[in-house]
């Protein structure tokens, strides 16, 4: 296991805090943020803008404080979603939310991932998927994970997020020129 040597605000981060508590994870945007929310873990790969925080170290010195995990994984959502490494124009969010969930509620996730898989293939949008499936999440983690109060505002908020992040999607489902999964919009149905 190695741990790689942060980069830009994060090398402020390890100036700051000391490098032992800078863990660097990625990999998919999703394993990014569930091991951002719960593991002491580091891929080969060399982690990306918004995939880069210390939670894994920080989160078991927080002192049973329920809501740093829950921080940590909003923050790396939101570094995906707002990195100032592409302008402030990054991804959607939805990948790295799941992972932060599959840490603090993974039953949740399990339960809504049919949601999103049933939508998006009857349906053919991913888009469309994300926003259902992000829409109803936070019911998901009220009745998995009653006795977390954190993850289910984290849910409501990155719910939020996520339906406000895919505005563009939905404009574009309205108007019949979103992109269906495997095939571009106006191609043939065939």
């Amino acid at each position: 296991m190695s741990i790689h040597r942060p980069r830009g605000a994060w090398r402020a981060v390890a100036l700051t805090l000391g490098l032992a508590l800078i863990v660097s994870c990625s990999s998919d945007d999703n394993v990014g943020g569930f091991t951002q929310s719960c593991l002491n873990f580091t891929p080969v790969k060399q982690p990306t803008a918004g995939e880069v925080v210390p939670v894994a170290v920080i989160a078991p010195l927080a002192g049973g404080r329920a809501w740093v995990p829950v921080a940590c994984g909003i923050a790396a959502v939101l570094g995906h979603v707002f990195s100032p490494y592409v302008r402030f124009k990054g991804g959607k969010g939805v990948a790295t939310a799941a992972g932060m969930f599959l840490a603090l509620a993974p039953l949740a996730v399990l339960c809504a991932f049919p949601i999103w898989a049933l939508v998006v293939w009857l349906s053919g949008y991913v888009s469309l998927g994300s926003v259902v499936t992000a829409a109803l999440f936070p019911v998901w983690v009220r009745l998995t994970r009653p006795d977390a109060p954190y993850a289910f505002y984290a849910a409501v908020a990155l719910a939020l997020l996520i339906v406000v992040s895919h505005r563009a999607n939905l404009r574009r489902l309205v108007a019949g020129t979103e992109n269906r999964f495997g095939r571009r919009a106006g191609a043939g149905s065939g």
